[in-house]
């Protein structure tokens, strides 16, 4: 039984998949991680908000950033522009008419989910890629960080921010950020994908403590943001994703020609993260993801985000082998032996709540993530 969402252990090994050092390509936001790195060979150019010194200066405080200053690159194109005019606008290319198909690859790690206009991004990189170019991401999976209690995002919102031409987090997206992250109970990040829902909460639990508190009244706080929000941009996660969530997304945007070429040609796991390769030319052979129906993704969907939701319990819950199965069956094939279970999901997750005592006997029809 193939499973649709391998396993990798090298992150490094896998985004850099498909480079030589020789190939022109595109960094954005390396910070203090390069992926492809000048000092290394790579023919690369970055791309960040900030200069390296700005950078240094950030986060001159920083405990797990200011040991590897050494490892911050000089940065090519200093813009907070979208990708397109940040790259035309920019001393390299502005003395080029529309520069197109200049990139071999484009490589971004946890940027993806900042955006507030993923459309917009993904087109840029269309236009910007040769050929046989490709896009390679490390995003996170929304389940294994402080995003856990965060609802996916679904196509409707990228095509909203895109009509909407929206340039940066709304003040309801800076709020849910900063309101609804979760950590561990002593205050140390999620981080992966066993976890106890017992030993995790809200980084901002309280209600009415908080309020009461004269050291931070929530009504002065709510006033201060909207405030800092209209004089500047603050930064967000503004998407969440699981592998098959985002898979569905990209063939929704191909499927009503908001996207031409890229295409989902490999997507995998390393610990709290996916890692996903699109490509504008045709795969040699096409990922088990994109032999689904959308029936089958939105249910992939849902089974792989309710099972990383509950799966920390399971250990101390008595459930049925069968069940769990099932379960695991929605989430690594797609062959005709499971269609039952496919239609079944919501039956399946009723079943997993029942055992584990979070629900009274009886059908649900469906599970929101």
């Amino acid at each position: 039984m193939t499973k649709a969402i391998r396993q990798i252990t090298d992150r490094f090994a896998e985004l850099r998949r498909g480079v030589s050092k020789e190939n022109r390509g595109l960094e954005v936001g390396p910070f203090f991680r390069p992926i492809c790195p000048k000092k290394e060979g790579f023919n690369t150019i970055t791309l960040d908000v900030f200069s390296r010194n700005e950078l240094i200066k950030n986060y001159a405080n920083d405990p797990n950033v200011y040991p590897y200053f050494d490892c911050i690159e000089e940065v090519d194109i200093v813009s907070s522009e979208p990708l397109l005019e940040a790259i035309r606008n920019s001393d390299i290319y502005k003395h080029e008419p529309n520069p197109e198909m200049i990139f071999d690859y484009i490589i971004t790690s946890h940027h993806f989910e900042h955006l507030a206009n993923p459309i917009q991004f993904l087109q840029a990189a269309e236009i910007l890629l040769k050929p046989d170019g490709f896009l390679s991401m490390a995003i996170p999976i929304h389940t294994r960080c402080f995003d856990l209690y965060k609802p996916l995002t679904i196509t409707g919102k990228f095509i909203d921010a895109y009509v909407n031409n929206i340039k940066a987090p709304s003040l309801g997206t800076v709020y849910d950020h900063i309101t609804f992250g979760a950590h561990k109970k002593d205050g140390t990040p999620i981080g992966g994908a066993h976890k106890s829902n017992d030993n995790i909460k809200l980084i901002w639990d309280e209600l009415e403590n908080f309020q009461i508190n004269p050291q931070f009244n929530k009504i002065s706080w709510f006033k201060e943001l909207q405030t800092n929000l209209s004089n500047g941009y603050i930064d967000a996660h503004c998407n969440f994703f699981n592998p098959y969530s985002f898979c569905l997304i990209i063939a929704d945007l191909k499927m009503i020609g908001l996207l031409n070429n890229l295409q989902v040609h490999d997507i995998c796991e390393h610990g709290l993260e996916f890692i996903v390769h699109l490509g504008k030319s045709d795969p040699v052979e096409l990922h088990p993801c994109s032999k689904m129906t959308r029936t089958e993704l939105v249910q992939a969907t849902s089974a792989y985000s309710a099972y990383e939701t509950y799966r920390a319990d399971l250990s101390s819950a008595e459930i049925e082998n069968e069940t769990l199965k099932q379960l695991n069956a929605i989430l690594e094939s797609r062959s005709w032996k499971l269609t039952r279970p496919y239609r079944a999901a919501g039956e399946l997750l009723s079943k997993l709540l029942v055992a584990m005592g979070r629900k009274k006997k009886q059908l649900i029809s469906n599970f929101i993530t």
